[in-house]
């Protein structure tokens, strides 16, 4: 039986049956596009994606050490896109792993939940032209929503109902092919060598 959150005009996978390339993933590029680079003190003033999960009462805010929002902002994408969020921590990167509404799968493809460790959770989204370094799109990450790049250590996951189309996606991943500062670039987000990827 599958478990999916329906919202209204939302792309869903329908018994199973995946349609959309990781249907997600509009909502987390609609994101970076609207916040273009702007730190999480300013994306609090309208939005705050641990509130958008019912955790209004344990995150009063994104802002800084102590409320983390990488794996809300994840699990906000998936819910819009009518998919069941991790349970029952949805702020925590690690509550992917061995969740059963989610899968592991060998290698990345666009879309894929990228996990860092157990500390960091965000999206595969293309791959550096130059290193093949797999390209994330996230939140939290220097305080922003932008594309960076992490070190290995990371694993990748997709939502159940998606498995089968990830699994045919890995034969051909068929990403962008780019760099992460172009990516940021072409949306108006500016990094800072001091920002680094810091995720806190």
């Amino acid at each position: 039986m599958l478990h999916l959150k329906v919202e209204p005009k939302q792309p869903l996978a329908v018994l199973g049956v995946q349609s959309k390339r990781a249907p997600w993933m509009e909502f987390a590029f609609s994101e970076a596009q609207r916040w273009s680079g702007r730190k999480e003190t300013q994306i609090d003033d309208s939005v705050i994606y641990h509130n958008e999960l019912g955790l209004k009462t344990k995150f009063p805010s994104m802002t800084g050490t102590k409320n983390a929002w990488c794996a809300s902002f994840v699990n906000w994408c998936l819910r819009k896109a009518g998919y069941q969020i991790s349970s029952p921590h949805p702020y925590r990167a690690r509550s992917f792993l061995g969740d059963s509404n989610f899968t592991e799968i060998e290698h990345a493809v666009y879309g894929a939940i990228a996990v860092i460790g157990t500390h960091h959770a965000c999206f595969a989204y293309g791959q550096n032209q130059v290193t093949k370094a797999i390209i994330m799109l996230g939140g939290n990450q220097s305080d922003q929503i932008n594309f960076s790049e992490f070190p290995s250590k990371t694993r990748f996951f997709v939502p159940a109902v998606y498995g089968p189309y990830a699994k045919n996606e890995m034969k051909d991943p068929k990403f962008t092919m780019s760099t992460k500062s172009i990516l940021n670039k072409e949306i108006g987000i500016t990094k800072t060598k001091a920002d680094s990827n810091g995720t806190r």
